[in-house]
């Protein structure tokens, strides 16, 4: 089994990957993912509320 793993291994380098760079790249992918998934569960969230829940901001307030 293990070399069977090795030789996989060796003919993934041979055709010139690293492995390295495609963990990391994989890795990238999936948290950039899981950041989309939560601000388009934020941004629905959001839209959903009532209005009566929205901070309203207005210049006189701030002043």
């Amino acid at each position: 089994m293990m070399w069977r793993r090795l030789e996989f291994l060796g003919s993934i380098l041979e055709l010139g990957y690293n492995f390295l760079f495609t963990i990391l790249q994989i890795l990238v992918r999936v948290k950039v993912d899981i950041l989309r998934q939560e601000r388009t569960r934020r941004v629905q969230h959001h839209q959903t509320r009532p209005v009566c829940h929205r901070r309203t901001w207005s210049h006189d307030a701030v002043s």
